[in-house]
């Protein structure tokens, strides 16, 4: 392992550090947006206010000390010289997820490379990341206690069939569909029960018509439904 992003990430505040390790929940070359980051991380409770300044501002202050540090790389620049998209070296992203399953901090699932079974982990799955996942994957992990799972991350397109359904998810803050495909086959009708949801993403999925439960997530602060086919929302939103 190269010294010198282990030696970068020993440098980092306890803060920043759980920022970090939370980017391995995204594939490799996964784009990651800034205003996306900055809302999970609150969602998921990384974000304090610190000197006065609001979670908003703080967050976006650890994404750019992440840039400044050159842990991640920024992508695109927008018009006021800001970086509005990054994405994880290779390297750090070696190092973050390696750190991330010692840690046992976030759960990935990514059949397409050769797994056939999950990661071990001790005590309760908190952050779960699907890459890809197939019948067999599926089966396993629906026998696992999914009642702590605070995090669920879809990035594979064709995933969403074989997840387990909602209900088991009951402790969500933060739940991302984006890209995926397929939501005629995936039960929605138990969103009410996620009362803990404070994000979900539709986002660049063909989703038509939203669960009518969402209107009882009296908790939840972000609601992205970008590029999807939505056109109205539920009564009582």
């Amino acid at each position: 392992m190269n010294n010198i992003p282990w030696l970068s990430y020993n440098d980092l505040s306890s803060n920043l550090k759980t920022c970090l390790l939370y980017l391995s929940v995204f594939p490799e070359d996964y784009v990651i947006d800034r205003d996306t980051l900055v809302r999970r991380w609150i969602a998921e409770g990384f974000i304090s206010e610190e000197h006065g300044q609001c979670r908003q501002e703080v967050a976006e202050n650890y994404f750019y000390k992440l840039i400044n540090k050159s842990l991640v790389q920024p992508v695109y620049i927008d018009y006021d010289g800001k970086a509005s998209t990054r994405r994880v070296h290779d390297m750090m992203l070696d190092i973050i997820i390696s750190k991330s399953s010692q840690d046992n901090f976030i759960i990935v699932v990514d059949g397409e490379g050769g797994q056939t079974c999950l990661p071990n982990h001790h005590g309760f799955i908190r952050l779960l990341s699907i890459q890809y996942i197939d019948r067999k994957l599926a089966n396993v992990l629906a026998c696992l206690d999914l009642s702590h799972v605070r995090s669920l991350t879809a990035t594979s397109s064709n995933c969403i069939k074989h997840l387990p359904c909602l209900v088991k998810f009951e402790a969500l803050r933060v739940l991302d569909f984006k890209d995926c495909e397929g939501f005629d086959d995936y039960d929605m009708r138990n969103m009410d029960k996620l009362f803990n949801l404070k994000y979900l993403s539709y986002r660049c999925t063909v989703i038509s018509k939203l669960p009518s439960g969402i209107v009882m997530l009296g908790g939840l602060e972000t609601l992205d439904l970008r590029d999807t086919c939505v056109q109205e929302l539920p009564c009582g939103i």
